[in-house]
């Protein structure tokens, strides 16, 4: 996993609430193409899904799955030793 991946996973496991993509890249001081770059890879990889949004038809949430939590804990595990 690239340390962008675990970042972008951490913003994500770590927000109390799904956020859209724009969101996430305003928390992390990233531009939002670098962040919808990386959510369409980690999607294809089957690490994050996209659910509707109630607020905004075309601005989808963003959602870790089973898999890309799994993967955030093994970079954590791997980064705290």
């Amino acid at each position: 996993m690239t340390s962008a991946r675990w970042q972008v996973l951490g913003a994500i496991a770590h927000s109390p609430v799904p956020l859209p993509v724009a969101h996430i890249a305003r928390n992390m001081g990233l531009t939002r193409q670098a962040v919808q770059r990386l959510v369409d890879e980690m999607r294809a990889d089957g690490l994050v899904r996209l659910e509707p949004n109630p607020h905004h038809r075309r601005a989808m949430l963003v959602v870790a799955t089973e898999r890309g939590e799994a993967a955030y804990l093994v970079a954590i595990e791997r980064q705290e030793r």
